[in-house]
């Protein structure tokens, strides 16, 4: 009883690897095409602009709001302090 336990565990088993199918190995890293499409050429620290010209990364502007001490407002401006009129 055991031999035909182990032929239908076999012939299980072969009939499940017969029916998977293989996978494509993945490459490892990052593509080198992605990379050059995102810098189209400029280098690392630049970037294409909207004329396709090469010119440096900026950060953003870092916005300071102006805290005035007590009786005095901020200006439209945002640039200054102005004192309270009562």
């Amino acid at each position: 009883m055991s031999k035909i336990t182990m032929l239908v565990a076999v012939l299980g088993f072969v009939a499940a690897a017969g029916a998977a199918q293989a996978m494509t190995a993945a490459p490892i890293g990052p593509n080198p095409s992605i990379a050059s499409d995102v810098r189209m050429g400029c280098g690392p620290g630049m970037q294409p602009n909207a004329f396709n010209r090469c010119v440096p990364n900026r950060r953003a502007p870092v916005m300071r709001r102006l805290v005035c001490p007590r009786g005095t407002h901020l200006a439209p401006s945002g640039r200054r302090c102005l004192p309270n009129r009562f």
